[in-house]
């Protein structure tokens, strides 16, 4: 049986002339073993060159190819360490740790704030995009960072 794989590097996918209708102007025929071979690289998350060497695997998730390396993007890995929810006591201790609890209870126990004393007293969690949180960052002007600071911090507790 002949082999009819094309491979394209701008798109870094096979092409079979017996299943695609069209093969991108890139593509280059390869053989059973070099399909076997760049399939595997592919899988590993390799990039493959036009002269069909690859790159080594990611090393992870949070890599992306830069100028011929695999460089790690320190803010998404930073950001993935960030805990998505916490629950209501370790916010409240991290509060306290923070010196913010008793502000920020003064705060709720306003009857204009009445939801947020309501959302606050029947909330078991808290993501970052709670009311709660956002009235928390809106009173101290914390930042993304601060708050996911704050999450890393009170996951620990």
């Amino acid at each position: 049986m002949m082999n009819k794989i094309f491979f394209s590097k701008l798109n870094q996918a096979f092409f079979d002339i017996e299943i695609n209708t069209e093969i991108p102007n890139d593509a280059v025929f390869i053989t059973y073993e070099q399909h076997m071979e760049l399939l595997n690289a592919l899988n590993s998350q390799c990039i493959i060159f036009d002269d069909l060497t690859y790159s080594p695997p990611k090393p992870s998730q949070f890599h992306n190819w830069i100028d011929g390396k695999w460089i790690l993007d320190e803010q998404l890995y930073k950001k993935s360490l960030v805990p998505t929810q916490i629950t209501k006591r370790q916010l409240m201790l991290q509060l306290n740790k923070l010196g913010f609890y008793q502000k920020i209870m003064g705060l709720i126990n306003k009857p204009e704030y009445l939801d947020l004393k309501i959302e606050c007293d029947c909330s078991t969690e808290f993501g970052c995009k709670h009311s709660l949180i956002i009235a928390i960052a809106k009173q101290f002007d914390l930042s993304d960072d601060d708050i996911d600071n704050l999450f890393i911090e009170a996951s620990t507790l």
